[in-house]
């Protein structure tokens, strides 16, 4: 079966010219000419690498980029007329894997997809061999319903998103694997698989109930939307919000809310809990 790639580009000559390439390399091309088009596709049918230009009509394509990193880790390149170093570092810093500026030969497109490609592949063939306390990659991903690609990146620390980022800082902090965490009844009730709990305060209630936890002092909730926060107010529990990364857009957005407090990057989240728990 062809490898789907998806080209967002609002100019359609460019979109053309890369998905006649990229087809005559075999590849599977679907072309958007805005991002929101591209983010539903995604959504519904993961690709295995997108090309997404910096200029877009409804959005940049800089945003594009950190919503699909929120849940994907399938390879991106970025194709701007932008030349300045910083336009580059931000893309390649927030998750982008190369990087092609504008005049571009199709025939150098063709060439970085390939190269991404096969550096991906590479790293993918040894999911099945891998084994992290008797569970191997692929059965990680089944348990956690992430991608394969996702759960290297954050065994192997180089995950740009930083949800993923804290899920393993939480694994460490706790001395158990990845594993472990995806293969509890917690998990599956804190990511709204279980049926009894069709609320946010109700699945603090029920992973506490599961845990058998005396009460709500202790219980702290790192969330990242204010559905969280109001949620552990709802339950009785503290709230820190994140807001690094794909977390709140601004900290005005917490208006309201009862915020023991702020993290502002991954390091709070442990000083935090520290200072809570360690009594520093």
């Amino acid at each position: 079966m062809a490898d789907k790639i998806i080209v967002v580009d609002d100019e359609r000559e460019i979109a053309d010219l890369i998905g006649l390439y990229l087809e005559n390399d075999g590849y599977e091309v679907h072309k958007f000419l805005n991002g929101a088009d591209a983010l539903s596709f995604v959504e519904k049918c993961e690709p295995a690498l997108a090309v997404l230009d910096v200029m877009l009509p409804d959005t940049d394509g800089f945003a594009l980029l950190r919503k699909m990193r929120e849940k994907h880790d399938f390879p991106i390149i970025m194709l701007t007329a932008r030349v300045t170093d910083s336009d580059k570092i931000l893309g390649l810093t927030i998750g982008a894997d190369d990087y092609i500026t504008k005049p571009f030969n199709p025939l150098e497109v063709t060439a970085r997809v390939k190269t991404v490609l096969r550096r991906c592949r590479r790293g993918a063939e040894t999911n099945d061999e891998m084994d992290i306390r008797g569970l191997t990659i692929n059965r990680l991903a089944t348990l956690s319903a992430l991608p394969p690609s996702s759960i290297k990146n954050i065994l192997y620390g180089k995950s740009r998103n930083p949800k993923l980022l804290t899920i393993k800082l939480i694994c460490d902090g706790l001395g158990i694997t990845l594993g472990e965490f995806f293969a509890t009844p917690e998990f599956d009730a804190l990511v709204g698989r279980s049926e009894v709990c069709p609320t946010k305060a109700d699945t603090i209630r029920e992973a506490m109930r599961l845990l058998d936890w005396p009460g709500t002092a202790d219980v702290v909730l790192f969330g990242d939307s204010r559905y969280d926060g109001e949620g552990a107010m709802e339950a009785g529990v503290a709230f820190v919000p994140l807001t690094y990364g794909f977390g709140f857009a601004e900290e005005g957005s917490m208006a309201g809310l009862d915020c023991a407090a702020v993290a502002r990057k991954p390091e709070d989240v442990y000083r935090f809990i520290r200072a809570q728990f360690e009594g520093e």
